[in-house]
């Protein structure tokens, strides 16, 4: 399928056969062994905002995969979006989980030529958080497991009817259990901006007369699911503007440019990957994208699908639409602003990663402020004085690898190394570099995470002697 796609034809009688029989065996076997495509590092892919294409399936594999246009700064998601005719959220979640042998029949036929992911939904609970605890935990640890084993990038669970201990909690267990390469497949947390959070939290309460608080502000509760998500020990913060109605208002409408360039910006800092999702219809993508965000969840009525009004049913695939959405990517992503935003995601990483030097710290900060703006002459004047930055390749390697050599490029500039002495360190870059050479990604993540908790602790020099 890959080859018929790179070769810009439609199969041969015998291509097709063999297509099916794939679909046959995925179904029989459950078990794709395809190769992973991560996300990747954000600012350093080859297109930093990822069109999240999503359908609950025949779409993608009648549509989606049939033309390598299609999937160049695609990632394709699989995930029902029909609510018919009943829009309560409290009633009936927006956003529901695909079947497994779907999820397998999608991954064989894109392989390798980008990411794919997953809806997972929110947790089922029966009765209270604690009595359903380990049932709910171990249900969605063994769904998740599943998919992931198909070689998918990503699980996205819905982080609701949980108070922010409750699903700090759950989301711990859940990535602590989950059968996963995680240096490759992230899960993401979903958070609605238009579902309240009950901050339970005890630093929290002890400022609130010892009560819990109702968190109602949709920029609020953005950002406190950006905490959560970092806490809960997750790797991407997604945000939703669903809500009582359908088809959604856009996220954009509800949130601004502004908000969303500054929710990026935020996760970006602490290394989660972001993503926005709900009501986007074509206007709306110049400024999401040039907040900055890694993936844009698109294929509800607006944009992809044809939809009756009258019942809340939808309609065909508008798979033509996807090269339409990727132009607007790209050019947006091609401007002055769109290069600066693109800069931006770098030094948000390489400030993660402590592989950013020193003297462009305060740049990062001066950037941001331009970008918030769309101050066009000193977002151009930055760009053009990060020369060092910009220049970078991206990453053509794993994750942990790229993240590794810009600490060893950087190691006489950068936060890493700022308190170590010259022997420790050149110990730390040897064992990098071995490690890299050796494709130890195990070793590679222990060094580079504890580097990054501690910058440097005894534990650290043990893992490389």
């Amino acid at each position: 399928m890959q080859q018929v796609r790179h070769e810009n034809r439609k199969p041969t009688i015998d291509e097709y056969v063999a297509q099916q029989v794939g679909f046959q065996m995925v179904t029989f076997h459950g078990d794709v062994n395809a190769p992973i495509v991560p996300w990747g590092n954000s600012g350093f892919r080859k297109i930093q905002t990822q069109a999240s294409i999503t359908d609950p399936g025949y779409g993608h594999l009648t549509g989606t995969v049939n033309k390598m246009s299609y999937l160049i700064g695609t990632n394709v998601h699989v995930e029902f979006l029909e609510r018919g005719a009943e829009n309560n959220r409290e009633k009936v979640e927006p956003y529901r989980l695909p079947d497994l042998a779907t999820i397998g029949k999608i991954k064989m036929a894109v392989g390798t030529d980008t990411s794919v992911s997953s809806y997972v939904g929110r947790p089922m609970f029966e009765n209270s958080f604690d009595d359903s605890f380990i049932k709910t935990v171990h249900t969605t640890i063994g769904v998740c497991s599943a998919i992931f084993m198909n070689g998918l990038s990503e699980c996205k669970i819905a982080i609701e009817r949980m108070t922010v201990t409750q699903a700090i909690k759950f989301m711990r267990a859940v990535s602590a259990n989950v059968v996963r390469d995680e240096d490759l497949q992230i899960l993401a947390a979903a958070f609605c901006i238009n579902y309240p959070l009950t901050d339970d939290r005890p630093e929290t309460k002890s400022r609130n007369h010892g009560h819990p608080k109702i968190i109602r502000d949709r920029m609020e509760i953005a950002k406190l699911g950006i905490q959560i998500a970092k806490s809960g020990h997750f790797d991407k913060v997604t945000f939703d503007g669903t809500a009582n109605w359908y088809p959604s208002d856009p996220i954009m409408t509800q949130l601004g440019y502004k908000n969303a360039l500054t929710l990026v910006h935020t996760a970006h800092s602490i290394g989660l990957i972001t993503y926005f999702s709900a009501g986007f219809r074509f206007k709306n993508l110049p400024d999401i994208v040039l907040s900055g965000t890694d993936g844009i969840g698109l294929g509800g009525a607006q944009i992809l699908r044809f939809m009756d009004k009258e019942n809340g049913n939808q309609g065909p695939f508008k798979s033509e639409n996807i090269e339409k959405i990727l132009n607007i990517n790209q050019k947006t992503a091609q401007s002055i602003l769109g290069q600066g935003s693109i800069l931006l995601c770098r030094l948000d990483q390489m400030y993660f990663e402590l592989s950013l030097p020193i003297k462009f710290e305060a740049m990062r900060d001066e950037l941001f402020k331009a970008l918030l703006v769309k101050d066009i002459r000193t977002v151009s004047r930055l760009f053009k004085q990060a020369r060092e930055i910009t220049e970078l390749p991206i990453d053509l390697v794993h994750p942990l690898s790229a993240w590794a050599s810009r600490l060893i490029d950087n190691k006489d500039s950068c936060n890493a190394f700022r308190d170590i002495a010259m022997p420790d360190k050149n110990e730390i870059v040897k064992s990098l570099d071995t490690n890299m050479r050796n494709h130890d990604y195990g070793q590679l993540h222990d060094i580079l995470y504890e580097l990054k908790m501690n910058h440097v602790s005894e534990k650290t020099m043990r893992l490389i002697s």
